[in-house]
C-alpha cells in the first residue's frame, strides 16, 4: 500500500512598500508593506502547478496583518496592478520537469534491461 502526499502550499513571492498609504488601523502613513504569495499544488512536496496568487499587508507600526479578502477599497487597485505584473517563480513548475525525467529514466532502464537479456 502506497501513500501519496499531496495538497496545496504557499510560497512568499514579492513584497512592495506602500507609499502614500495610510494603515486603516493605526492611521500611520508609509508603514504598510504588501506581500504577494503564490499558491501551488504539490505531490510529495514537489510543486507541480501554481493555482493562484493572493496577498496580504503588514503594518510595521501596529503589526496588523490584513488578508486580501479584507483589503480596503483604496488598496484593491494597487494590489490588482501588482498581482497582474507578478509572475510565479519557475520552481513552481518543477514537477513537470521531474516527473517526465523519471519516466524517461525508467524507460531507458527498461530498454537497457531488455537489450541485455
Amino acid at each position: 500500500m502506497a501513500f501519496i502526499i499531496y495538497g496545496t502550499n504557499y510560497h512568499l513571492g514579492r513584497s512592495y512598500e506602500m507609499d502614500n498609504y495610510c494603515c486603516p488601523y493605526c492611521d500611520h502613513y508609509d508603514s504598510t508593506e504588501l506581500f504577494l504569495v503564490s499558491e501551488y499544488f504539490h505531490i510529495f512536496y514537489i510543486p507541480y502547478i501554481p493555482t493562484g496568487k493572493t496577498g496580504s499587508t503588514l503594518c510595521s507600526n501596529c503589526k496588523k496583518v490584513v488578508q486580501q479578502v479584507n483589503f480596503s477599497p483604496a488598496l484593491v487597485p494597487i494590489f490588482r496592478k501588482h498581482q497582474q505584473d507578478y509572475r510565479h517563480p519557475s520552481k513552481m513548475y518543477s514537477g513537470f520537469i521531474i516527473l517526465p525525467g523519471f519516466i524517461i529514466i525508467a524507460f531507458m532502464i527498461h530498454l537497457l534491461y531488455t537489450m541485455l537479456s
